[in-house]
């Protein structure tokens, strides 16, 4: 997407403040906090949210990841950028972009991943604080984005009540022409083949995929569960996996190359998202466009991607008797074909980079200082 903007907006001084962590390659910028001021200002935001995060990361939650950038200032006075897009809304690097764009009169626009309030008690207090503490940037900025449904109805109450207008979606798109359907290499029989990629980590709910393919043994009906992913909770859930007795329908399988994914996805009959909370979960349209459909939690923000019974199903986050019927509802080899066939074609039509890029030209040059 980044590339797809670059191309289509050259005309256009456009600077995108991407914490490293979640993109590689701004790794090379080792960039610190502004001026004193945003210094106390991190503290304050972030201090009381990463505290409650880290308690609640036992149960339900993981610590986020946060970086700012020294000389962040002075790279972005030589720049000087018609407008700057800020991803996302926790990182300190927004913090930053926001109080260079309000010092030179330059328009903002924030993505942000928020959906809900959290559940944990701590995890909710902390989270309100810091939307407090942020507020005015959240006021300063020209535009909200959102990458799903539930994030936007979030922002709209949240984070931009008297101007809900500004939030727009803008879900994350997806490389088509990548991930697109590959010559099925599955495994000879009736077994309903589900691949789940997810981090083992407790939100991920594991427990709850695992739970629901016992059900399914129990009433004689013959699927495989094939998990990937790392994480501190591997162990445990391979131990769970011994104590149900499910070695021979769940299965924890190698890493595979991103370059590969494609060709794993055209393995399986449907892929799983059993989480609580997940941002998006871009497995879920990636597996779409390859024409996999899946079966993914209703507090997931990949249920942006699904049409009810058309390429997917949603069921209860934590409900595994509602799970366990979803699946049997991809027992049908017609259904799935069905179902696949839909899916790719809806994300060509509705997600493909272009589909979306164009929707973000149209946003960053109505928006761009260009005076």
């Amino acid at each position: 997407m980044y590339e797809y903007i670059a191309t289509h907006a050259k005309d256009i001084d456009l600077v995108m403040v991407v914490p490293h962590e979640s993109r590689p390659y701004w790794q090379s910028w080792n960039f610190r906090a502004v001026t004193l001021k945003d210094k106390l200002h991190f503290r304050l935001a972030f201090a009381p949210y990463l505290l409650a995060n880290k308690i609640a990361q036992k149960k339900m939650f993981e610590v986020p990841a946060l970086s700012s950038y020294e000389g962040m200032n002075v790279w972005l006075d030589a720049e000087k950028p018609q407008l700057i897009i800020a991803n996302v809304e926790h990182a300190p690097t927004t913090w930053q972009a926001a109080s260079w764009c309000k010092k030179h009169d330059v328009p903002l626009i924030i993505q942000t991943e928020l959906q809900r309030m959290p559940n944990e008690v701590l995890s909710k207090i902390a989270t309100r604080i810091f939307l407090k503490v942020k507020k005015r940037l959240f006021t300063q900025a020209a535009h909200i984005t959102a990458w799903t449904n539930q994030g936007v109805k979030f922002a709209q109450v949240q984070l931009a009540k008297a101007e809900p207008q500004k939030v727009m979606l803008l879900p994350l798109a997806v490389d088509t022409e990548f991930f697109k359907p590959h010559l099925r290499k599955r495994k000879s029989g009736k077994t309903l083949r589900i691949l789940m990629v997810a981090r083992f980590v407790p939100y991920k709910r594991h427990h709850d995929a695992i739970d629901a393919i016992a059900n399914l043994r129990a009433e004689g009906i013959s699927v495989q569960l094939d998990l990937l992913g790392k994480g501190p909770n591997k162990e445990i859930i391979a131990e769970y996996i011994e104590a149900k007795g499910l070695q021979s329908q769940v299965h924890m399988i190698d890493d595979v190359q991103y370059k590969e994914m494609p060709r794993l996805y055209a393995q399986y009959d449907a892929l799983l998202l059993a989480s609580m909370n997940e941002a998006i979960g871009v497995v879920v349209p990636e597996a779409l466009s390859c024409a996999v459909p899946v079966i993914v939690s209703d507090t997931s923000g990949a249920t942006t991607y699904i049409e009810q019974g058309k390429n997917g199903f949603i069921f209860e986050t934590g409900n595994v008797p509602d799970l366990t019927q979803n699946i049997k509802l991809l027992c049908n080899q017609a259904t799935r074909i069905r179902m696949g066939i839909y899916a790719r074609k809806s994300m060509q039509k509705r997600f493909s980079i272009q589909n979306i890029g164009k929707q973000w030209i149209s946003l960053i040059r109505s928006t761009a200082r260009t005076s």
